[in-house]
């Protein structure tokens, strides 16, 4: 309830500014699950789980400016290859897709709407922004196909700089991917080699520097960090 009651204040923001909020759900927010009945303002679209629809984006002047094309998870573990249903885009506007799936079978995973990122590739759009891996990867430029993966890293399994990216496009098409960080707390891994340290106080030393030097690498930002 919590992170709805988030969403929705969120949501009200973008209209403030005039900005579109378009979602899919995955498989940990099935449109079968619960949710809490919350009106969410005229600036937000929730892509149902039956059909893939598609979205008409326009400008500030009311001129077209690109389709949204997107499906939802109707239930929690949807093993159809959902990339499938995507019709082909007409070509006349910049296309983006949206879809939670496990691209390629990543065995990190769970292999929910598997699809493969050649099937991905050669389906017309421009630009494919994916969900489910909370890892940050860019699996192709040409066509753009992106993981910005999750906003916050949940524990010490997803370490580094967590986000989002901010998709620029020019009149031409051309697309200049920025990654923005976003996390609240920040998690590392890091490794330390004892190789040539005579004592414990040596190591003791060398471990203090290293997490003050990642402490200071971020102001204000906390880290926690494992220590191998």
């Amino acid at each position: 309830l919590r992170a709805q009651l988030k969403v929705q204040q969120a949501a009200g923001r973008l209209a403030e500014h005039g900005i579109l909020l378009l979602a899919v759900h995955g498989n940990h927010d099935p449109l079968q699950g619960y949710r809490a009945r919350l009106a969410m303002p005229d600036n937000v679209h929730i892509f149902g789980g039956e059909r893939v629809e598609t979205v008409t984006v326009t400008g500030r002047d009311g001129e077209p400016i690109a389709s949204v094309s997107g499906i939802s998870y109707a239930k929690a573990a949807v093993t159809d290859n959902l990339a499938a249903r995507f019709p082909a885009p007409d070509g006349s506007l910049f296309a983006i897709a949206m879809l939670h799936t496990n691209a390629d079978g990543d065995p990190a995973h769970d292999n929910y709407a598997p699809a493969s990122v050649a099937q991905l590739a050669k389906a017309g759009y421009d630009y494919w922004a994916l969900g489910h891996v909370h890892t940050r990867k860019v699996l192709c430029e040409d066509p753009w196909i992106v993981y910005p993966g999750n906003l916050q890293g949940l524990s010490i399994r997803e370490t580094g700089a967590k986000g989002a990216y901010l998709a620029d496009v020019d009149g031409d098409g051309r697309v200049r991917l920025s990654f923005h960080r976003l996390h609240a707390v920040r998690w590392e891994r890091i490794s330390v080699s004892i190789e040539g340290m005579r004592d414990e106080q040596e190591l003791k030393d060398k471990l203090e520097s290293v997490l003050q030097t990642e402490a200071e690498r971020e102001a204000g930002i906390p880290v926690v960090t494992r220590l191998v």
